[in-house]
C-alpha cells in the first residue's frame, strides 16, 4: 500500500457484497478494483448531473428572454397596425 491508499475497513450487507464479487469476477477486477470504480463512476455521474442542470437553467433563461422579446414584438405590431387583429400569445 502506498503513502496515498488509505486502508478502509467497511461493513456491508451479504447480498451487496455478493453482487460485488460477482460483478467484479465478470469484469475481471478484484473487489476492491470493482468498488474503486464504482465509486468514481458515481462521481462522475454526479457531475454530469450537475452540469445538466446547468444548462437546464441557461436554457431557461434563453427562453425568458426570448418570450419578453417576442412580447414586446407583439406589443409593437399590435400598436403599429391596430386595424389587425390583435396578436396574442396563447394562454394569455
Amino acid at each position: 500500500m502506498s503513502k496515498n491508499e488509505y486502508y478502509l475497513r467497511l461493513r456491508i450487507p451479504e447480498t451487496m457484497r455478493r453482487d460485488l464479487m460477482k460483478s467484479a469476477t465478470l469484469n475481471n477486477r478484484s473487489m476492491t478494483a470493482e468498488i474503486l470504480t464504482r465509486l468514481q463512476n458515481s462521481f462522475e455521474t454526479g457531475n454530469r448531473f450537475e452540469a445538466a442542470d446547468d444548462s437546464m437553467q441557461e436554457m431557461r433563461d434563453r427562453i425568458s428572454c426570448l418570450e419578453e422579446q417576442f412580447r414586446h414584438y407583439l406589443a409593437t405590431t399590435n400598436e403599429q397596425y391596430p386595424s389587425r387583429k390583435t396578436l396574442r400569445i396563447a394562454g394569455e
